[in-house]
């Protein structure tokens, strides 16, 4: 009698199984930063995830974005972006020995990421301990795809430069950075603009670059008023804008600009000093006319003369006389 052998059974195995191909971990994404003198360094993509931003990262020396002035204002151009898809271009970082991540150039991304909860993507270079201050600034400056440093932040760098090289000038700063010395002169006074003047803006260090003159031109008249910018700037009532408005914050960087100036001129501008309708001597004659306004305290006196455009200095010294004997006779 013949026995039947037992029925044989294929035993299915999952993917991988048996090879340890199911363990193998996903590679790791990898890039290259070469630098101008031909030298490369490898970094690593990671993934900080939007709960960890804060406790696990910090903002690298030569990052020299104002932190300060970070606001939903300020990363406004990104944030309905990231909300949606979160951060399409991965930041900058090292880490540092104690393990935290030292942002080189992504601090308006990270900002957003945790408004938005959404996580930070960021490329970790390898070695960074070969790497001069020189060479990172090298890397910083190939990557600067977001919102470009304010006049501001720039000259709060170039007068460090001027410090740490003990320069006397901007010209030495420019020819030391390899830019034009107007340029830096530009930014240096941006800086010098008095920072209780510039907070007052939604985003202030997102003003036009235009801004800055006119600033540091009413700081300079507040001064020669013996006037501080913090008393100045509580005498007005500034509009509470918030993120939702309607209105641009371009417009909203104007509107402020605007409150500054009226409030200076209602203060201390040439209608507030002499009057609109003060005028207490009128002059005419053939040969022209003039006008004089007394200031409303009494102190200064004003003339205004109309007079050809052909007048000779003989014409000219015959027509103060003539104005000098019914001033004073």
């Amino acid at each position: 009698m013949n026995s039947s052998s037992a029925p044989s059974h294929r035993r299915l195995r999952a993917p991988g199984a048996g090879n340890n191909l199911g363990n193998i971990p996903k590679a790791v994404p990898k890039k290259k930063y070469t630098l101008s003198d031909g030298r490369e360094f490898e970094a690593e993509r990671i993934v900080i995830p939007f709960a960890d931003i804060k406790s696990k990262t910090r903002v690298h020396i030569l990052n020299d974005r104002n932190q300060d002035a970070l606001s939903e204002f300020s990363v406004s151009d990104i944030l309905p972006s990231i909300r949606i898809n979160g951060v399409r271009i991965e930041g900058i970082v090292l880490e540092a020995n104690d393990g935290i991540y030292e942002l080189l150039d992504c601090s308006r991304r990270s900002f957003a990421c945790q408004i938005a909860e959404r996580d930070l993507p960021v490329w970790v270079i390898k070695n960074s301990d070969q790497l001069s201050q020189t060479d990172l600034r090298e890397i910083i400056k190939s990557t600067e795809l977001q919102k470009p440093l304010s006049y501001r932040e720039r000259g709060k760098r170039y007068a460090r430069v001027k410090q740490e090289q003990n320069y006397k000038s901007n010209a030495e700063i420019a020819k030391y950075l390899g830019l034009g010395e107007e340029t830096v002169r530009k930014c240096v006074v941006a800086y010098s603009v008095d920072l209780n003047l510039v907070k007052v803006f939604p985003d202030y260090e997102g003003i036009p670059n235009g801004y800055y003159n006119k600033l540091k031109k009413l700081q300079a008249k507040l001064s020669a008023n013996n006037v501080s910018v913090s008393d100045f700037i509580s005498g007005i009532s500034f509009p509470n804008y918030s993120n939702s408005s309607s209105t641009s914050i371009l417009q909203m960087q104007k509107e402020v600009l605007e409150l500054l100036i009226a409030h200076h001129d209602d203060l201390y501008g040439e209608s507030a000093e002499w009057g609109n309708k003060n005028n207490f001597f009128t002059f005419n004659s053939s040969i022209g006319q003039a006008k004089s306004t007394k200031s409303l305290d009494g102190e200064k006196i004003k003339y205004d003369l109309v007079v050809p455009s052909n007048l000779n200095l003989d014409e000219f010294e015959a027509l103060v006389l003539e104005m000098k004997k019914q001033i004073f006779n």
